[in-house]
């Protein structure tokens, strides 16, 4: 998938962030026998909600990525075709 347009989905990661869904919540109690013991709490809409938010937020990540890497070598392919001096080229590729 090509990024047309990053800064969109730069913003719609932030956005995803701040608003992200808590996972799984561990208590560390003190159980009747004087044990000190985890606690889960489940609560199976809250995390379904954050394991599908992690998996979009790993995929707008790696699109970002992506598109960051296509644009360099666009560049490093621009300086080789318009023969720039080779130093440019290491210097920049």
């Amino acid at each position: 998938m090509y990024v047309s347009c990053p800064l969109l989905l730069h913003q719609v990661r932030r956005i995803m962030i701040s608003r992200m869904a808590k996972p799984e919540e561990v208590l560390v109690v003190e159980n009747d026998q004087g044990e000190v013991v985890r606690e889960f709490m489940k609560d199976t809409d809250s995390i379904s909600l954050y394991k599908n938010m992690r998996e979009t937020l790993g995929m707008l990540t790696l699109s970002l990525l992506l598109g960051a890497l296509l644009f360099f070598i666009n560049v490093c392919l621009h300086f080789a075709v318009f023969n720039f001096p080779s130093t440019a080229v290491t210097y920049y590729c």
